[in-house]
């Protein structure tokens, strides 16, 4: 979850899924989404304390309060140092 909440839909299809008994692999793969995203996704949702079947039948802003805040991240120093020294390609 690299510092952005993937799309609702994607989350409902992943829920979808794992209520149907797919394994998080076989998800990632269906998806297109990193495994390792749809493993946190899950982790996520499992400590919800329902069952997949029940969080399918949960509106979006239920979902929305269920999962953590998107993660956000500043640039570091190291990159904002490496962007003064190169000031030409900022302005491409």
């Amino acid at each position: 979850m690299a510092g952005h909440r993937k799309d609702m839909l994607d989350i409902q299809r992943i829920i979808q899924l794992k209520a149907r008994g797919e394994s998080n692999r076989s998800i990632a793969r269906l998806l297109g989404i990193n495994r390792k995203t749809v493993n946190e996704y899950i982790l996520n949702l499992k400590n919800a304390g329902k069952d997949f079947s029940e969080l399918s039948r949960l509106d979006e802003e239920s979902l929305v309060s269920i999962l953590p805040e998107a993660k956000v991240f500043n640039k570091p120093m190291a990159y904002m140092e490496l962007e003064s020294m190169l000031p030409e390609f900022r302005k491409a």
